[in-house]
């Protein structure tokens, strides 16, 4: 789905379990199953809603980034440059990562004087993510903090969190709506 490596975690029968790491996609029918071929070497076939088989590629010539960078630092950029074409796509003008990444999307609409100052957080551990926010020293004033869909029961905890600094919660879906209505 986002073209990204997958986990492979290899069974005892010699069959090989391939995975998107990213929960959403995994979640969503990313998922395969490789077995040895005596002719083709391996063949993947599909265990999840998605029938689509990815080409397998040797790991020659490539480099894998350790698990918690590409957790941590690769992936929630997807999920910011996925909001940024979604917003585009509704006629929005689109920063990422303004003043060198003071936060993650700058949104505005022609025609019209709102803008929106987005920091996405696409962090596993709900209760981690609150203690973050609580500790930042710039406090979050008027930010906009955006969880993917998937993390939708966060927001009580979170916007508790914020309450009373001018912050907002929303979820990726909250937000494109919200623009879209603006």
């Amino acid at each position: 789905m986002c073209r990204w490596t997958m986990r492979a975690t290899y069974r005892p029968n010699g069959v090989v379990d391939v995975e998107c790491e990213d929960e959403r996609h995994s979640l969503l029918g990313a998922r395969y199953r490789a077995e040895p071929t005596a002719v083709e070497g391996w063949r993947l076939a599909p265990c999840g809603e998605l029938r689509t088989v990815p080409e397998l590629l040797p790991v020659e010539g490539y480099v894998a980034l350790p698990y918690a960078l590409w957790l941590w630092v690769t992936l929630p950029g997807l999920l910011e440059v996925e909001l940024r074409d979604r917003l585009v796509a509704l006629g929005a003008e689109v920063r990422l990562w303004p003043f060198g990444d003071a936060y993650d999307l700058h949104v505005t609409r022609p025609g019209r004087s709102r803008a929106w100052r987005v920091d996405v957080k696409t962090w596993a551990d709900p209760y981690g993510l609150a203690q973050k926010l609580r500790e930042d020293p710039e406090g979050p004033s008027e930010l906009c903090f955006v969880v993917p869909e998937h993390l939708r029961g966060y927001l009580p905890l979170l916007r508790r969190v914020v309450r009373g600094s001018g912050a907002r919660v929303l979820t990726d879906t909250d937000l494109v709506a919200e623009v879209e209505g603006a």
